[in-house]
């Protein structure tokens, strides 16, 4: 993990051009998503050998993680910019604890569950669901004189809570109908 990290900061510190699908940018996400699901389950062990541990180890991920995000530089991982290598990894470490920390703590249910298994649909149709919502706000603005509010922290939630609701549908299908049939085709080679 540590090679191919390192990968990622030589292409974004020496490479003049970004390579094509962000290619460059994906030795960094690799090696964030390897410490993460490496770091899991030690993580979950530590915090349950101290005293107050999940509580306590929540507390100083959260705080390392705030503070070196606020010294670090702008961050987009997008275009490969991570600002300070020391302050990017150990602000994203931080912050990978601090999601498993949550997630461990938060109890398994059927929303959550759909939302993982679904991700990558999700990814994919999120956007045209975005595009669907914003034409019928033209529409409605235009017929019933309907004013759209700024992007608040409330109408994000709701267009996102829009967003998947409007995906439902269609991953069904694709579950059902797509996936169902493409295991049941043999390999061509065997």
């Amino acid at each position: 993990m540590l090679l191919i990290s390192i990968i990622g900061q030589l292409d974004r510190l020496y490479l003049p051009f970004r390579l094509p699908w962000s290619f460059g940018t994906a030795f960094t996400g690799i090696g964030l998503f390897g410490i993460g699901f490496l770091a899991k389950d030690a993580l979950m062990s530590l915090s349950n050998r101290i005293l107050f541990g999940k509580f306590l180890l929540f507390i100083v991920l959260l705080a390392t993680s705030l503070v070196f995000s606020y010294l670090n530089d702008f961050v987009n991982l997008g275009a490969n910019r991570m600002g300070s290598y020391f302050y990017f990894y150990v602000a994203s470490f931080s912050g990978i604890g601090l999601c498993i920390l949550v997630s461990k703590a938060i109890p398994e249910n059927m929303i959550f569950s759909f939302v993982g298994r679904n991700s990558l649909a999700i990814l994919a149709l999120h956007l045209p669901a975005y595009l669907v919502i914003r034409g019928v706000e033209k529409v409605m603005v235009r017929v019933v004189g309907l004013t759209i509010p700024g992007m608040s922290l409330w109408s994000m939630m709701f267009y996102s809570i829009i967003q998947l609701l409007m995906t439902v549908p269609i991953i069904y299908v694709i579950n059902r109908y797509l996936l169902s049939r493409a295991m049941l085709i043999p390999h061509p080679r065997g």
